[in-house]
Parts: C-alpha cells; sequence; structure tokens
C-alpha cells in the first residue's frame, strides 16, 4: 500500500477500522501510525497508537503482544508527563493478564488508579473489557456494575461507541441474572400488551 503523508490518516482510519471490528485493517493502519509518529517525533500520537495496539491485542487475547509493547508504551507515557497515559499503560497490561488467566488483583488496582487519573472516555473502555472477563468468567453481578459505570463514564465525555458497548454488557448481564435476554423480556413485554 501506498504511505500516506500525513500521520493523522493512518492513525484515523486505525481507530476507524477498530469500532468497525476490522481488526487486521485496523492493525495495519495504526503500525503505519507508529512509524510515521517514530519518524516524526511525536510521542502523543506514538502513545495513542501503541495503545491503539494494545486494545486490539487486549481483545484478541494476546498477552504477549501487550507484553513485549508494555516497557514501550511506558516510556512513551513517561515522556508524556502527568496525565492517564501511565494509568492507560497499566491498565492495558493487566487486562491481557487477567484475560489470560491471571488473578483480578492487578487489574482492580489498575482500574482505581485509571479512575483517579480522571479520564472517562479510557475508564469506559477498560471497564467495558472488565466486565466482559466478569461475564466469561460467570460473575454477572460485578460485570453489570462495571456496565453501569462504563456507560455514566462514556456519557460524561460523550463516547458514544463505549456506551453502546456498556449499553450491550448491561443487557447480558442483567440477562444472566434474571436468566433472560433482551429479546425474551421484550417479546414477554409485547404479550402483556
Amino acid at each position: 500500500s501506498l504511505k500516506s503523508p500525513v500521520l493523522d490518516i493512518p492513525w484515523g482510519f486505525g481507530l476507524l477500522h477498530a469500532m468497525e471490528d476490522r481488526p487486521d485493517e485496523a492493525r495495519a493502519a495504526l503500525e503505519e501510525g507508529v512509524a510515521m509518529a517514530r519518524d516524526e517525533d511525536n510521542h502523543w500520537a506514538l502513545f495513542e497508537c501503541l495503545s491503539r495496539l494494545s486494545m486490539l491485542d487486549v481483545t484478541e487475547g494476546n498477552l504477549a503482544a501487550v507484553e513485549e509493547r508494555d516497557a514501550d508504551l511506558r516510556s512513551v507515557a513517561d515522556k508524556l508527563g502527568e496525565g492517564s497515559e501511565r494509568a492507560l499503560a497499566a491498565t492495558l497490561l493487566a487486562l491481557a493478564r487477567r484475560k489470560a488467566g491471571g488473578e483480578p488483583g492487578e487489574l482492580e488496582a489498575a482500574l482505581e488508579t485509571l479512575r483517579a487519573a480522571d479520564s472517562k472516555g479510557l475508564l469506559a473502555y477498560a471497564l467495558n473489557e472488565a466486565g466482559r472477563l466478569d461475564l466469561a468468567d460467570g460473575d454477572a453481578t460485578t460485570a453489570l456494575e462495571r456496565a453501569v459505570e462504563a456507560h455514566e463514564a462514556a456519557g460524561a465525555v460523550g463516547r458514544r461507541h463505549q456506551g453502546d458497548r456498556a449499553l450491550r454488557l448491561k443487557d447480558r448481564a442483567t440477562g444472566k441474572l434474571d436468566g433472560t435476554t433482551r429479546t425474551e423480556r421484550e417479546q414477554n413485554e409485547n404479550l402483556r400488551r
């Protein structure tokens, strides 16, 4: 493919493809963004592209890739200074480790640090991912709590994609708790009318 002349193009396509659940295309675009950000010495864009690559790897359960990228991600976060970047880097690693069967304590500590960093959009992402893990572990109550918090956080900063993910997680968790699915609940409501 042709190399883009502007860093924002592969970076933006990477985000778009990730939201459209097209991970291979997202990965290719984000990797191009990483290379361009390094060439331009753009730490912010580099962190964003690296963190989004780690988000893809968390989704795919690729702990090794998240661990391999972790030192680079933290190094760039340190260059950016005080913000939510360090907290996000720790949370991504904790999510990957938890998904690989690790203990929940590291993830809970990372989520607390992310909450303290007050980055609601990133917190919504992390809570949605953690809630999916909770559901997979059969803990619908915790998944529901995380979904509610994720939806509130996403709404506070206008992150509709994460808000929609939170609503889907909430629906799945509620269904597990009451033994029904949303479709079944809607059918039951229609029968009552």
